[in-house]
């Protein structure tokens, strides 16, 4: 498995895990090669090169590997770098404390640029640089310290001036090539051109040449600092590394031969060799010093102006093609500074009317709803307008969001809902106001529209229930008003039947005994509507005490024998041996009942069965009526519980009732907290089933309490 790697050096590319092993151990071998010619290059008598690329090779090696691999490149190092001395011509223990002085100073540099999470080192900003110096600072250090004991100690050589000669060869070479390695900023759009590139690489060539070629001593050392400068403002950073590599390693070799000012200076006034690598590394730290600091500065520079264009050029062209809204920005004065498109076609002013020197002022009105209007013209007058938007915003947040008026140049009136904030300049401090508004004019027409015929709505509403609740009041009136009359005439009807002596003529007493069968269901049809009239006003009541629920089944089959006998129907009554403990209105499931089994002898045929059953089922108890009559069609069993509602087969057929015993059943059954189900099919039957949680598995309840209220129709 491969693993992609980007680079934001000078080496940059992305680099698989392959390539990037290849790269690090390409340039460990080469380490080999330039500690062998630095040697070679060194001063006669000296202990330290006047110029290590070891050092600043070996941070581009660690900054190239990933992260897991840095002890081993930093063996690696050890390992090169010892070779490196011994084919130089050193002794095998001086080489190896030379490869143990690079080791930790590599080990060093890379903690150093590593700590606090950052897994590859960057060089993006100044704060990044001054961490490189350290890095280097430390490096060197630790290198110089190890060199100048190991040649103290092994070969009885000066430590001072080797330590001194190490350190700064190394932090040079670690300036100006460890950039190398390193992530760098990306390419400006503002750098110069191939011409300008080519004329400041030639500059800076020959200029060195001038400088370093001469075998004399000439006071123009520093001559190549303005050009170096220049690449440094014109060029990336990524070039600039190369260019100050380039530049070291040219001054070195050229030092290394005996030229130009260093080596001419120290030879001539007879200082120890090691001075002439010090001045030189004091020599290229300045100039990295120079180029790096200016070349990451422009970078920043040129990239925040070149953000700040973008930014720029992107909020005028969203605002400018803000059409459907109204942005305008102003000073405290109210005169006018921005003035979108969105202002110019809700406004009728164009912009270059009302901005730029103080033409316009936006002048808001302290009546309500408030005003704005353009007063083009007038001057400024922040005394004026403060005391207007001060009170406004200070309370708000600072920033205000409602309704306007704005005055267009028409003179037409436009609403628009605003929000008005304050600008602040740099040093917090107000600067002018900044205006967004939308013209909802007609969404507030709209609205006012809507809210008018809500609250109309909202009468007619409150008048059907006005009137519903009269209907209610007049039924149950109704009701109770014919309940007297009716029960006399049952009352009368049934102590006529009751005489035995045979006096009354066998047709009269046909005629009484419909007299009392009508009467009876008018009772019923009565006491339906009652009932129905107490669960819409909410005055349904039970009185619920524990029972046995075969006594309230029992007593409905008892009632609905005669309505049984009189359409020829055969009963199955099985009701259980065990008492179904239940807590419940012994006189209103009675009531379920009898309107179950009601409804089962209506919709059968003569001489079919009715069955009626009684059973628990888990925790709860369960009462089902069937019958094999007429049954419910799909159409007609979604409307089987609302209040008046009778099927098409009970209109064709005649049927005789209103439609509310099933919907009393169900606001009963709701009240016991249970629940009613049917199972039906045209012309098969029907099979209603209630089921009412058992006594065992309530919590134990005041058995001569009472229940308000029913759960509503079903």
């Amino acid at each position: 498995m491969t693993s992609a790697v980007t680079s934001g050096s000078a080496l940059g590319r992305t680099w698989d895990v392959r390539t990037r092993a290849l790269v690090v151990a390409a340039l460990l071998a080469l380490e080999v090669g330039l500690g062998q010619a630095a040697l070679s290059l060194s001063p006669p008598g000296s202990h330290a090169a006047a110029f290590w690329p070891n050092a600043g090779i070996s941070l581009v090696a660690l900054c190239v590997a990933l992260p897991r691999w840095r002890p081993w490149v930093v063996l690696g190092v050890l390992a090169v770098t010892t070779a490196a001395n011994l084919l130089g011509g050193r002794d095998l223990d001086v080489s190896l404390g030379y490869g143990l002085a690079n080791a930790g100073e590599a080990a060093t540099v890379i903690w150093w640029l590593s700590r606090r999470g950052r897994p590859r080192p960057t060089l993006a900003g100044l704060a990044d640089l001054v961490r490189l110096a350290q890095a280097a600072l430390l490096g060197a250090l630790v290198a110089g310290l190890v060199a100048g004991a190991t040649i103290a100690a092994l070969t009885g050589g000066e430590f001072v001036p080797t330590a001194w000669s190490v350190l700064a060869s190394h932090a040079a070479a670690i300036l100006i090539l460890g950039p190398l390695g390193m992530a760098l900023p990306p390419r400006h759009t503002r750098r110069a051109g191939a011409l300008e590139s080519v004329l400041q690489w030639t500059s800076l060539v020959a200029i060195s040449l001038v400088v370093f070629l001469p075998r004399e001593q000439i006071p123009i050392t520093f001559l190549a600092f303005p050009f170096l400068a220049w690449g440094a403002v014109r060029l990336p950073p990524s070039v600039m590394s190369v260019q100050l590599a380039v530049y070291g390693v040219l001054v070195s070799v050229l030092t290394a031969d005996g030229r130009g000012p260093f080596a001419a200076g120290v030879v001539d006034s007879g200082h120890q060799p090691e001075l002439i690598g010090l001045l030189l590394q004091a020599h290229l730290v300045a100039a990295a010093l120079v180029v790096l600091p200016l070349s990451v500065v422009r970078s920043q520079q040129v990239s925040t102006s070149d953000e700040l264009s973008h930014s720029h050029a992107l909020v005028t062209n969203i605002l400018a093609s803000t059409t459907g809204n109204v942005i305008l920005g102003t000073d405290l004065g109210g005169c006018i500074e921005f003035f979108n498109v969105g202002a110019e076609q809700l406004s009728g002013y164009p912009a270059e009317e009302v901005t730029g020197a103080r033409p316009a002022v936006l002048r808001p009105s302290d009546s309500t709803p408030r005003q704005l209007e353009i007063a083009l013209g007038e001057p400024g007058d922040a005394d004026r307008l403060d005391p207007l938007v001060r009170p406004l915003l200070d309370g708000s947040e600072g920033h205000l969001t409602e309704d306007w008026q704005l005055l267009r140049r028409d003179g037409d009136v436009r609403t628009v809902s605003l929000t008005l904030s304050r600008r602040f300049g740099e040093d917090g401090r107000p600067v002018g106001y900044l205006a967004a508004a939308e013209d909802v004019t007609e969404r507030r027409r709209q609205e006012s529209l809507v809210e008018a015929a809500l609250q109309k709505e909202k009468q007619i509403v409150e008048r059907l229930a006005q009137v519903d609740q009269t209907k209610n009041d007049f039924m149950a009136s109704v009701s109770h008003e014919l309940r007297t009359p009716i029960t006399s005439i049952v009352g009368y009807a049934e102590l006529l039947l009751s005489d035995d002596t045979g006096t009354m003529p066998t047709m009269h007493r046909q005629i009484v005994g419909r007299i009392e069968r009508n009467g009876r269901r008018l009772m019923g049809l009565i006491e339906d509507m009652l009932t129905m009239s107490q669960v819409e006003v909410g005055n349904f009541r039970f009185d619920k005490v524990p029972l046995d629920l075969r006594e309230p089944v029992h007593a409905a089959v008892e009632a609905i024998q005669p309505s049984l006998a009189i359409h020829q129907l055969r009963l199955d009554e099985e009701l259980g041996d065990g008492p179904v403990k239940v807590f419940g209105d012994p006189d209103k499931l009675e009531r379920v009942a009898t309107n179950l089994l009601t409804n089962a002898a209506k919709f059968s045929h003569g001489g079919e069965l009715v069955t009626v059953r009684l059973s628990t089922d888990g925790d709860e108890a369960v009462l089902s009526v069937t019958d094999s009559g007429v049954g419910i069609s799909a159409e007609d069993q979604v409307h089987l519980f609302d209040r008046f509602f009778r099927g098409a087969d009970a209109y064709a057929q005649a049927i005789q009732g209103v439609g509310l015993g099933l919907p009393i059943a169900s606001s009963i059954v709701a009240g016991h907290e249970g629940r009613i189900d049917f199972v039906s099919e045209l012309d098969r039957g029907s099979t209603f089933i209630v089921r009412l949680p058992l006594l065992g598995e309530r919590p134990e309840t005041d058995p001569d309490s009472s229940d308000n209220g029913s759960r509503g129709d079903a």
